[in-house]
C-alpha cells in the first residue's frame, strides 16, 4: 500500500496533522468495526477486511516524517492507541458473536396475532352464553315449563277421566294466582287459623268444606301458606292438583283427591297456646281419590 493509497483510504490530504490522522482513523475503525454487523456474515468479512486496510494505512502514516510542528501536536498515545484497537478487534473477534437482538417488527407481530387470537375467544364465549341463555327453561311460574310435564304427579292419585268443567276466558299462558288467594267468594271468615303445605310438583286448588261453607285458597307447588281468618269448626279437604291454571280449573293433567280425616280448627281467643293446623300436600298417604270438582 502506498501513501497516496492510503490517504485515500483514511480521506486525508498530504498535509494532515497527527491529530488530524488520529481522529479520521478512530472515526472510520467505528464505522467498520465487524462487532456491528453480527447478523449478516458477509457484511462481517467485508467489515473485517476494511478494517485490517485501515489499520494498515494508519501503520503507514504514522511511520511517514513530519514537521516539529505537526509532530508536537501529535497525540502521544497514537500507536498505542492502534495496537489497542486491535488487540480489542481480535479479542471480539476470537469470542462467539452474541445473538441478534429482537426486532421491533416481530414483537409487533406478535402482539396483534395475540390480540386477535383473544378477541376470536371473546366471540365464541359470548355467543355460547346466548346460545345456553335462550335455551333455558321457563320460569316456574309461567304456564308448564317443558321439564314439568316429565315430573310425575302425586304418587297416590289416578288421574278422573270424568268430564272437565269449561275453562274461564282467563288466558291459560297467564301466571297462576298467587298463595293464599281467595279462589271463591269469601265465606267462613272467623278467628281460626290453618296452614297448608305443597310437597308436590303441581299447583293446588284447595276447598275447606266446613259448617260455614266451602273455602277455597290457591296454593304453589313446593310452598306454604297460612290463613289467619278461617272460622272455627271441623273441616273436609278437597284438593284439585294440575298445570295451566284457568280461573276455575286446571286446563293440564288435573288430578282431585280428599283427605281422609278431617281439620278441626279453632278459635285462637279460646286456646291462645294451640297452634295453627298443617295440612301437608303430597300425594303419598292420607288421600283418597275422588270426583272431578270445580269452583262454583
Amino acid at each position: 500500500m502506498t501513501e497516496r493509497e492510503a490517504l485515500r483510504l483514511l480521506h486525508l490530504d498530504k498535509d494532515c496533522s497527527k491529530d488530524q490522522l488520529r481522529r479520521a482513523y478512530r472515526d472510520l475503525v467505528k464505522v467498520w468495526h465487524p462487532d456491528r454487523f453480527q447478523s449478516d456474515a458477509q457484511l462481517r468479512a467485508k467489515a473485517e477486511r476494511t478494517l485490517q486496510s485501515i489499520n494498515d494505512a494508519y501503520a503507514l502514516l504514522q511511520g511517514r516524517p513530519t514537521s516539529p510542528a505537526s509532530a508536537s501536536a501529535a497525540d502521544s498515545d497514537s500507536k498505542p492507541a492502534s495496537a489497542t484497537t486491535r488487540q480489542d478487534y481480535r479479542a471480539t473477534a476470537a469470542a462467539p458473536p452474541a445473538p441478534p437482538a429482537p426486532r421491533a417488527g416481530r414483537f409487533a407481530r406478535h402482539l396483534v396475532v395475540a390480540a386477535a387470537i383473544g378477541a376470536a375467544v371473546g366471540v365464541a364465549l359470548a355467543l355460547l352464553a346466548i346460545v345456553r341463555w335462550g335455551e333455558e327453561p321457563a320460569p316456574a311460574s309461567d304456564a308448564v315449563a317443558p321439564e314439568r310435564a316429565a315430573t310425575p304427579g302425586p304418587a297416590d292419585i289416578e288421574l278422573n277421566a270424568g268430564p272437565r268443567l269449561p275453562a274461564s276466558r282467563k288466558p291459560v299462558g297467564a301466571p297462576p294466582p298467587e298463595s293464599g288467594a281467595d279462589l271463591l267468594t269469601a265465606r267462613g271468615r272467623g278467628t281460626g287459623q290453618v296452614s297448608a303445605r305443597n310437597a308436590t310438583a303441581w299447583d293446588a286448588a284447595v276447598l275447606l268444606d266446613g259448617p260455614s261453607g266451602v273455602r277455597g285458597f290457591f296454593l304453589r307447588r313446593g310452598e306454604q301458606v297460612t290463613l289467619l281468618d278461617v272460622a272455627p269448626g271441623t273441616y273436609g279437604v278437597r284438593v284439585m292438583f294440575g298445570a295451566a291454571w284457568t280461573g276455575r280449573a286446571f286446563a293440564q293433567e288435573a288430578r282431585f283427591f280428599q283427605r281422609e280425616q278431617p281439620v278441626s280448627v279453632v278459635s285462637r281467643s279460646e286456646s291462645a297456646e294451640t297452634r295453627a293446623p298443617l295440612i301437608v300436600l303430597d300425594g303419598r298417604s292420607g288421600v283418597l281419590p275422588t270426583t272431578a270438582f270445580g269452583l262454583e
